[in-house]
């Protein structure tokens, strides 16, 4: 007897059962394990088409439909056991029609149990705990039904005041697959764990799963975190997230350069909010050393394609120099170009020269012509302010700047030729360095700075 029949047949005794007044006493002991079983059966039959299977007779015996049956037998097992009011609430919404509808069914997920938290069914806890169980089975089917209705679930009080460390983990496993529904899903209920004060404490055992999601071969998932985290940070505070907001910065880095303007302008959105939320007290290692290693990025994204990354870079900049009481560069990253800019925070930050050209050799590989072009220029401009002990420790920047030189844009490749020209100029100048214990204390100390 194939599945569906079997399942039908068997709801419509359990809805038979349920019409019974002696087993009244029953159904309230059995409830959650009735009201998910029921529930997931509904998902079954409408996601797997069943709906098309009851009009073939050779599949379902005449007369049963295993869609429209098991759903009585939830509206019955709920009246049975006090809930008229919770099924009312969930018929005046549509919500039963929606738990039928393949197209809607979620949706219609959802209304139950945002019913089930509204009406504040007795139950929550124990359906909660039941659910939890069903997502520690690696091969659940019907994880998307039930991440759905936990999603709900958990605004409910009662059941926000139990999660815990262990149950965290068991959703956190499911954040292993690539299937785009599925992280959106966990992702949802990460932004709803951030929400809840008693359940903020559990993040950070989401926090690494979260953050992996951004490296996901899967774009759609990408662009979907990075939507996620950005909303989720008007809800983090440095109080009680500063290990995930830390590793969020660091997470952040390589999508500064990406091709797609949304992905860029997305991740200066999240670093401009995550820098807005910082007071000069969390202002200290590694933050302070993470936000001085995108200084240079943040000043070359000036002149970034999208006005609006250019907009945010400079307000962000303007956040950092308030942070570092750098009052002079203040007013320049407010209305300045970003080569006078550059030239100013060279001139201020001198000791941090050696910090500078390498963060500008990296940006050699923009994929925007205007910032390797800055890029560049500005590399020159720190290597002739370097002494000959220094200049010796550069070989790699020398390396990458003629690499530069067969730069795709004749801009960039033109500007690397005369740069180099104008460093090696200036190095025949350099007097022959004469090794000393003084000159290598000198060159120590400066290395203290970086």
């Amino acid at each position: 007897m194939p599945r569906e029949q079997t399942a039908a047949l068997a709801t419509r005794a359990i809805h038979e059962l349920l019409l019974e007044p002696s087993r009244r006493a029953e159904v309230q002991t059995l409830f959650s394990p009735l009201f998910m079983a029921l529930l997931l059966q509904v998902s079954f039959f409408v996601t797997e088409g069943v709906a098309e299977a009851v009009q073939d007779p050779h599949h379902i015996t005449e007369g049963v439909d295993p869609i429209s049956s098991t759903v009585e037998a939830l509206k019955t097992l709920m009246r049975s056991s006090g809930y008229e009011d919770h099924v009312s609430s969930i018929q005046e919404l549509g919500g039963w029609e929606l738990l039928t509808n393949p197209e809607r069914h979620y949706e219609g997920v959802t209304l139950v149990a945002r019913s089930l938290v509204i009406n504040r069914c007795w139950h929550n806890r124990s359906i909660f705990g039941l659910v939890i169980r069903i997502l520690q089975d690696p091969g659940c089917k019907n994880h998307l039904t039930v991440l759905v209705f936990l999603t709900e679930l958990l605004q409910c009080p009662d059941v926000a005041a139990v999660v815990d460390d262990v149950t965290t983990h068991i959703l956190a496993t499911w954040f292993k697959t690539e299937d785009l529904a599925t992280v959106r899903l966990l992702l949802q209920l990460t932004e709803t764990y951030a929400k809840n004060e008693s359940m903020v404490t559990h993040l950070r055992v989401l926090q690494p799963y979260v953050l992996n999601c951004c490296y996901s071969l899967n774009s759609d998932i990408v662009v979907e975190t990075l939507l996620m985290l950005k909303d989720l940070l008007s809800h983090l505070t440095w109080k009680y997230s500063s290990s995930f907001l830390l590793q969020l910065t660091f997470t952040l880095g390589p999508f500064f350069e990406e091709e797609s303007e949304h992905l860029r302008l997305t991740a200066f959105e999240i670093y401009g909010r995550l820098l807005a939320k910082v007071t000069r007290r969390v202002f200290v290692l590694p933050l302070k050393h993470q936000v001085l290693n995108l200084i240079i990025v943040l000043v070359l994204h000036l002149k970034d394609a999208n006005i609006d990354v250019a907009l945010i870079c400079r307000t962000t900049l303007c956040q950092i120099a308030a942070l570092l009481g750098w009052s002079k560069l203040h007013a320049a990253f407010e209305e300045k170009d970003v080569w006078i800019i550059l030239g100013a925070l060279l001139e201020q930050e001198a000791n941090k020269a050696l910090w500078f050209l390498k963060q500008s050799v990296a940006l050699f590989k923009s994929p925007q012509v205007p910032i390797r072009q800055a890029a560049v220029w500005f590399a020159g401009q720190i290597i002739q302010t370097l002494d000959l002990e220094e200049i010796d420790e550069i070989e790699e920047a020398y390396a990458a700047l003629r690499c530069m030189q067969r730069d795709r844009d004749p801009m960039v490749s033109c500007l690397t030729t005369q740069t180099l020209h104008v460093l090696q100029a200036r190095r025949k100048m350099l007097p022959v360095r004469t090794p000393t214990t003084s000159c290598f204390c000198r060159r120590k100390s400066r290395r203290r700075h970086f």
